[in-house]
C-alpha cells in the first residue's frame, strides 16, 4: 500500500515539473514578471522528479531571469548548474557560456568574446550592452548619449536586426525615434519578444545617437518600460 502511494505521488509530481514550467514561461515572456517566473522555474526544477534534462532547463532559465534583472544570483546559479547538471551535456554547455559571460571585465574590456569569436578587436570599439550582447562604436557614437521619453509606435522584429519606433513630443513638434536592437532571434533567447512592446506605452530609451547623419537613429539602447522594466535591447557585432 505504501509503496502504490509513493508511486502515485512520484506520478503526480512528476506530471507537475511541466505544468509548472509552462506558468514560468507565460510569467517571463508574457507577464514580464521575472520573480514569479524564478519561483515557478524553481518549482519545475523541484517537481521533475526523475526527469533532469527539464530540471537543468528549468533551473537554466531560472539563471536567465536573474540575469535579466541584473542579480548576482545569475552567475553563481550558471556555474552551479554547470556542476550539478553535468549529465545534460547542451543545458551545462550553455550555464557554463553564461558564468563565463558574466565574469567582471577588467576596464570594460571583453577578453572572452575576443576569444570566443577569435577577433584581434580594440577593446575601445567593444562593448556590452547586456550579457551577451555587444555593439561597436563604428555605427553608435559613446559621445552622443542620448535619452528619450515617448510612446511606441511601430515593432519590427525582422534581420539582421529589430526596429522599435518612439515617438517624442518637443515644444517644436512631434519626432520620431528609430531605436535599433539586437537579432530577433538573440533576443527571443533572451525572453524579449515582439508582445514585450505594446503600441502606444510610454518608454523611455536610454542609448546612443548614430555617427550616421541622422540624429534620430538610437542604438546600444535600454527600454525602460511603463512598469519599471528595463529592457537591454543589445547590439549585433555588425553594428547593423
Amino acid at each position: 500500500m505504501y509503496i502504490s502511494i509513493m508511486a502515485a505521488l512520484l506520478v503526480f509530481l512528476v506530471q507537475n515539473g511541466p505544468e509548472y514550467y509552462q506558468q514560468a514561461l507565460v510569467q517571463e515572456q508574457a507577464a514580464g514578471n521575472l520573480e514569479a517566473a524564478i519561483r515557478l522555474y524553481q518549482d519545475a526544477a523541484r517537481y521533475a522528479g526523475n526527469d533532469r534534462a527539464l530540471a537543468a532547463r528549468a533551473m537554466l532559465a531560472a539563471a536567465r531571469c536573474y540575469e535579466k534583472l541584473g542579480q548576482a544570483r545569475a552567475r553563481s546559479l550558471y556555474e552551479d548548474i554547470a556542476r550539478t547538471y553535468a549529465d545534460q551535456p547542451e543545458e551545462a554547455a550553455q550555464a557554463r557560456d553564461r558564468a563565463k559571460a558574466l565574469q567582471p571585465r577588467e576596464n570594460g574590456a571583453l577578453q572572452s568574446y575576443y576569444n570566443a569569436v577569435g577577433e584581434n578587436l580594440n577593446a575601445k570599439n567593444v562593448w556590452q550592452v547586456a550579457p551577451g550582447m555587444y555593439w561597436t562604436t563604428g555605427r553608435w557614437d559613446p559621445a552622443k548619449p542620448i535619452t528619450i521619453t515617448g510612446k511606441v509606435t511601430q515593432v519590427h522584429f525582422q534581420n539582421p536586426s529589430i526596429s522599435i519606433m518612439v515617438e517624442v513630443n518637443s515644444p517644436s513638434g512631434t519626432v520620431t525615434y528609430t531605436v535599433k536592437g539586437g537579432a530577433p532571434n538573440t533576443l527571443v533567447r533572451t525572453g524579449v519578444t515582439p508582445a514585450t512592446f505594446n503600441t502606444g506605452e510610454t518608454v523611455t530609451v536610454e542609448g546612443l545617437r548614430s555617427t550616421d547623419k541622422d540624429s534620430r537613429l538610437i542604438g546600444a539602447a535600454t527600454v525602460t518600460m511603463s512598469d519599471g522594466r528595463r529592457i537591454p535591447l543589445g547590439q549585433s557585432v555588425s553594428g547593423q
